[in-house]
């Protein structure tokens, strides 16, 4: 959850014409502006995104050692 916090700030820094600048400077405003749930905007999109790959990463990782394991 805390990388959604950081990916929403560093998604506001990267904005051409923003007044955001500093990491924490930035947490702050999104928190002023929006609240403390506008930390995690998009985090549904993220998780839609992450797990997927995560899942495929761990398959390819076992299915690797496997092979390994069977020719050694």
């Amino acid at each position: 959850m805390l990388l959604t916090m950081s990916e929403v700030a560093r998604t506001r820094m990267r904005e051409e014409g923003t007044h955001y600048r500093r990491f924490w400077a930035t947490l702050y405003a999104v928190v002023q502006e929006r609240g403390v749930m506008g930390l995690y905007r998009g985090l549904a999109v993220q998780l839609t995104r992450q797990i997927p790959s995560t899942g495929i990463m761990m398959a390819t990782y076992e299915l690797v050692l496997y092979i390994y394991a069977t020719q050694v």
